[in-house]
């Protein structure tokens, strides 16, 4: 595939871009349960039965959300797939990528990680698949570094990725504890530096 074909945004009309902003606002305060099409209507000034010419469902509106999430991490895998050089590189690549989605697209990204379940009993369970082969590929990765670390036979590799995963989905956190001043690289280095030779 080609990078170009996971531009899902690319493809909404202007008038479902505002849907899918407002969307992202309403659903990131209340909670999805909470929002209704008549709260979103109101959020983008747009009548209630206009905005059904843009979409079939609330539940769609939240598969849109979830495709820009898969979008964003597939173009990440084909970016570490495509880089030709050692694990570590690969590594780097992947968590600093991460790290930048996540924070760059904080309020859509914590919608999917809430709500994934719900839109995966609409896509044929789309979006675990493609987590369970994100995690593969950061298994592969860190199971060629682990055996050159000192500390290698007292990990667990499988409970260190999920530990791994579960610091950089909670990089926003880190974030507002900085107060929004954060260098990408700086936190990308900080991470792998505990992580790997902290934990490994």
């Amino acid at each position: 595939m080609k990078n170009n074909d996971f531009l899902f945004l690319m493809k909404l009309t202007e008038k479902q871009i505002n849907i899918f902003t407002g969307a992202v606002e309403l659903i990131y305060e209340n909670g999805y349960k909470e929002t209704s099409v008549r709260d979103l209507a109101a959020k983008i000034n747009m009548n209630p039965a206009a905005l059904y010419l843009e979409f079939k469902s609330k539940e769609e509106i939240l598969v849109w959300i979830c495709d820009d999430i898969y979008d964003r991490f597939s173009r990440i895998l084909i970016e570490v797939n495509s880089l030709d050089d050692t694990a570590e590189k690969k590594c780097y690549l992947l968590v600093k990528r991460h790290i930048e989605e996540v924070l760059s697209n904080t309020k859509q990204f914590i919608i999917g990680s809430d709500y994934m379940h719900i839109a995966d009993q609409l896509t044929n369970n789309k979006y675990s698949i493609f987590v369970n082969q994100y995690v593969e590929v950061m298994k592969k990765i860190i199971y060629q570094i682990i055996p050159n670390n000192q500390f290698a036979e007292y990990l667990h590799k499988d409970t260190s990725i999920f530990v791994l995963l579960y610091i950089l989905n909670h990089t926003p956190k880190w974030a507002v504890l900085e107060n929004g001043k954060y260098d990408i690289d700086c936190m990308t280095n900080h991470i792998l530096s505990k992580f790997l030779n902290g934990l490994f």
